[in-house]
Order: structure tokens, then sequence, then C-alpha cells
């Protein structure tokens, strides 16, 4: 179980990350984000430092504008926590021309809260995460409109952390 949830939050993580693609990664000035560049496909690595395991990721996104919608899933590969990987995950969101705010759809994996901000910038919680072995994760990054770096924090509810990075790339 332990594993399912880990490996599960790993691609929360990633999904979370590829969901505000189409920042410019500058901070000044502030740009909108252009979400037309975030849909397709992504492929990238995660990394997870604490106990060096590795994996590949592949997301597909797609945009609706006339919604001003998201939707994205994640496929992850490797031995997360030293088990095979999860179900791909899929999750939703919303943006205006400033702020994408995505949460995910499935009460199995906890409720993921991220915002992505028009100057690059992102940040992720993951709360609410069944099973009692995972209290939270703490993902913040950076994107450009083909590139995303983040790092990320997982806070196990008996106490210890494990943190890892993940690269993505269109």
């Amino acid at each position: 179980m332990k594993s399912l949830l880990l490996g599960s939050t790993v691609g929360i993580l990633v999904v979370a990350l590829l969901a505000g693609c189409g920042g410019s990664g500058t901070t000044t000035p502030p740009v909108s984000l252009d979400f037309s560049q975030m849909g397709g496909n992504w492929t990238g690595t995660w990394h997870n430092t604490t106990y060096d395991s590795t994996g590949g990721a592949t997301l597909a996104a797609t945009v609706d504008p006339a919604k001003s919608t998201v939707q994205a899933t994640v496929t992850l590969t490797g031995n997360v926590f030293g088990q095979p990987a999860p179900a791909p995950i899929t999750v939703t969101g919303s943006y205006t021309n400033t702020t994408l705010t995505l949460t995910t759809p499935a009460a199995s994996i906890g409720t993921v809260t991220a915002t992505i901000n028009s100057d690059g910038t992102l940040g992720a919680t993951v709360t609410n995460i069944p099973g009692g072995v995972i209290s939270q994760v703490d993902v913040t990054g950076t994107m450009t409109a083909t590139t995303i770096n983040a790092s990320y924090t997982i806070h196990f509810a008996a106490g210890g952390t494990a943190v890892g990075t993940v690269v993505l790339h269109k």
C-alpha cells in the first residue's frame, strides 16, 4: 500500500508540474500563460534523491480553449519506491489569462492543489492522501514553454521526508 501511494504521489507531482507548461520562465515582466503551447506530449524523468530511485515520465495534455480547461494524463516508469509504477493518473484544471488551478478528480490519490503563475513559477500541495503513510507533498519549480524543472518533498505521517526532482521536456 505504501508503494502504491508513493507511486501515485510521484505521478500527481508530474501532472501538477506539467499543468502549467505555457509560462515564459521569466519574472520581469510577467507574461500571460499560453496554454496552446501546453497541449501535446511531454517526456522526462523523476529522481527520488532520498532513496536513489529513478524512472521515466510521459504526459499527454489536452487544452480546451473554449472552456479554459486542461486535462493531463501522466504515466510513470521505473520502480517507484521499490514497486512497479502506478496506473496512469489523470487530473483536470481551469485557467484564466494569469493563473492555472489544477485539482485531481480522483479521491483515491488525495487532493492536489496546484497554482501556476504567469511568471513561470509553480507550487503544488497534495493532502488528504489515503492510507495514512504520507501526510503531505510539496512541490516548487519553474517552467518555460519547453522545459519544467521542479523539486518535491514527501512528508511521511510517521515523521521524516523524501525529496526528489522532476525534469520534463516537450
